[in-house]
């Protein structure tokens, strides 16, 4: 009996370490990173879980999904994966390290930092991260994006190849048509199509997404159909990109670069094109072995919506579910309680600090009395909660300031439940796109926040927490 226990144990580890190691083996994934005027890199990483150190951090960190408790085993991240990218360009990057969310709030990759008022966003197959990107956890093919800059309400533009070939081929000096479209956010869906898009240039761009050489194509330009003709000049496998030019370095182009499309470039008719093309092939990454930071017990996992959940105008984390700057708040008196009034003109803006908010209709949130979801083009993912007198909701927070975002309303009174006081406060009629950022005080422990209407109504864009 104990000799068909301990071979029954035995089979069970050996199941185990083969689970674990088929999950940490190395994927392929695609990173884009977007800076606000040109491509830093656009092009497949082969990457796992790792060991990362942002530039002005005193520690290396674990960057490999189980950060935060998200999943049980280690893999390639977000973060991680473009990380790898910056070592194939010889960059670093930089970012502040949260550790009530075990994730960076990232600030710069290679030669492009944020600005005083835009941030870097991380989209995953086409939308916004509900977490951190040390969090989140990728599957080989996943198409990772970076964007400087992402919040502003700029368009994203897709880049398609005729006939939905994936690519195309055409020969020296023949024009090739292609077609640009736009969209103006993410969706909980993978949206990379939408209507055309008009002023944008399609031209020829490296391997890596940099602008190619002069003599490699002639340029075209989008019309009103979104149709550009490109016209190549040297055979080969090349690639195209669309995007936006600005003539000033401070402002940003009207929209988001495209994604690029791969081109077979034939000297004549037939000759085809050898292999796939260099873009396809992963990167080898050649990375530094810095010592692991010590493991310690996980940390409480933040309340997430499951779903991936898109910022819209109206900025992460990071993940990154991303972290905005807030405007310099107006204090409304109210308790004991620090309660201020902010008003931002994006509604994301709110969110400067909290590298994992959670939208309005998430499942996290427990809701009792009238709430109704109203569209808002203007809220974060396009939709309030709006709750009349008697309603209140509920959500454990991890330990710092809780955070409730109201937008616009009626005049109301509400009280907020937090770390066992209890507080009121009159809400005065705002306008509808208003916000109005209601901070408690910091509290040391995880806790279940409540918000009570008291009387009228109150619109709840998304709740979170200030490490």
């Amino acid at each position: 009996m104990l000799r068909r226990t301990t071979a029954t144990v035995a089979v069970a580890l050996t199941a185990l370490f083969c689970a674990q190691s088929a999950t940490a083996a190395p994927i392929d994934v695609n990173v884009r990173v977007e800076g606000v005027h040109a491509t830093i890199f656009d092009g497949v990483v082969r990457s796992d879980g790792r060991i990362v150190r942002s530039s002005s951090d005193d520690e290396p960190r674990r960057c490999d999904s189980t950060n935060n408790g998200m999943h049980e085993l280690p893999g390639a991240t977000p973060t991680g994966a473009t990380v790898d990218a910056m070592d194939v360009l010889g960059y670093d990057f930089d970012g502040q390290w949260y550790p009530g969310f075990d994730d960076y709030f990232v600030k710069r990759f290679g030669p492009e930092s944020e600005g005083p008022t835009f941030w870097w966003g991380i989209l995953v197959n086409g939308t916004f991260t509900p977490v951190g990107g040390c969090q989140y956890a990728l599957a080989a093919g996943d198409r990772v994006l970076w964007v400087n800059d992402a919040f502003s309400g700029r368009p994203f533009l897709w880049l398609g190849a005729p006939n939905a070939s994936s690519r195309p081929t055409v020969t020296v000096g023949q024009p090739l048509t292609v077609d640009v479209t736009a969209t103006e956010t993410s969706t909980d869906q993978d949206q990379t199509s939408g209507p055309p898009y008009e002023g944008a240039t399609v031209g020829a761009v490296t391997e890596r997404g940099a602008q190619a050489p002069a003599g490699v194509a002639t340029a075209g330009r989008s019309g009103a159909d979104g149709a550009a003709t490109v016209t190549f000049h040297a055979a080969g496998w090349q690639r195209l990109k669309a995007r936006t030019f600005s003539d000033d370095p401070e402002v940003s182009p009207a929209a988001i670069a495209s994604n690029s499309i791969d081109v077979c470039v034939e000297a004549t008719a037939g000759a085809g094109c050898a292999g796939d093309p260099p873009s396809a092939w992963p990167a080898n990454v050649a990375r530094p072995d810095p010592e692991p930071e010590p493991r310690g017990p996980d940390p409480q996992p933040q309340p997430t919506d499951p779903q991936p959940q898109p910022v819209v105008p109206g900025p992460q984390p990071q993940p990154q579910t991303p972290p905005v700057r807030v405007t310099p708040p107006t204090p409304v008196r109210g308790g004991s309680l620090s309660w201020r009034l902010a008003r931002d003109r994006a509604a994301i803006r709110a969110w400067r600090g909290v590298p994992a908010p959670i939208d309005d209709r998430a499942r996290a949130i427990g809701r009792s009395g009238r709430w109704n979801a109203v569209n808002s083009a203007a809220a974060w993912r396009r939709t309030l909660s709006r709750g009349s007198a008697g309603a209140s909701l509920r959500v454990k927070l991890a330990a710092g300031q809780p955070v409730v975002l109201l937008r616009g309303g009626a005049a109301a009174k509400v009280e907020l439940r937090s770390g066992g006081t209890a507080r009121t406060i009159t809400l005065q009629r705002t306008g509808a796109n208003a916000t109005r950022a209601l901070l408690g005080s910091a509290r040391a422990q995880a806790g279940t926040v409540e918000l009570r209407v008291l009387r009228g109504t109150v619109s709840v864009d998304g709740v979170g927490v200030r490490p």
